[in-house]
């Protein structure tokens, strides 16, 4: 991860015209002066996961995104193989043709070491949880819940 993590950090250096808000509005941990540089590469790590979430985010919310989602979706059904077979795929590529930007590869082994970032400071930073729930809402089905033994006593 140490690799990761500094290829990403230098991929944040690289784009220093993108402009973060202030950490202090975020749950972010601080990072004080006196911090050491382990310390302030996990706090450019989490920036650069928040931004990189929200672009996938956002890129879901192009026109031509939605409506290859919506193609997808249509020739998936409520078939939830057909969802893994059609749904998910382009939903990572378009996750894929963002995550680049920020240092991970625009191929299968890219989305994964995204995803298992992800993972890993979701626990961390509930900002980050957040976006990665509503990014997972974005492709995978609603799923009903099935219903408890009271309630099947009751219809019966």
């Amino acid at each position: 991860m140490a690799s990761s993590t500094n290829e990403s950090v230098l991929t944040l250096e690289k784009n220093r015209e993108r402009k973060f808000t202030d950490p202090s509005t975020k749950s972010l941990p601080r990072v004080s002066h006196h911090a050491g540089s382990g310390t302030q590469a996990k706090f450019c790590y989490i920036i650069l996961l928040l931004e990189a979430l929200k672009d996938v985010i956002n890129a879901f919310t192009v026109p031509e995104n939605m409506a290859r989602m919506e193609e997808a979706r249509d020739q998936a059904g409520n078939d939830m193989m057909k969802m893994m077979q059609i749904v998910f795929p382009v939903a990572t590529q378009i996750q894929q043709e963002v995550i680049q930007k920020y240092g991970f590869s625009a191929d299968g082994d890219g989305a994964v070491k995204f995803a298992n970032a992800i993972r890993q400071y979701e626990m961390e930073d509930q900002e980050i949880a957040n976006l990665s729930s509503n990014l997972k809402s974005m492709f995978l089905p609603q799923m009903a819940t099935p219903p408890t033994p009271a309630q099947d006593v009751a219809t019966s």
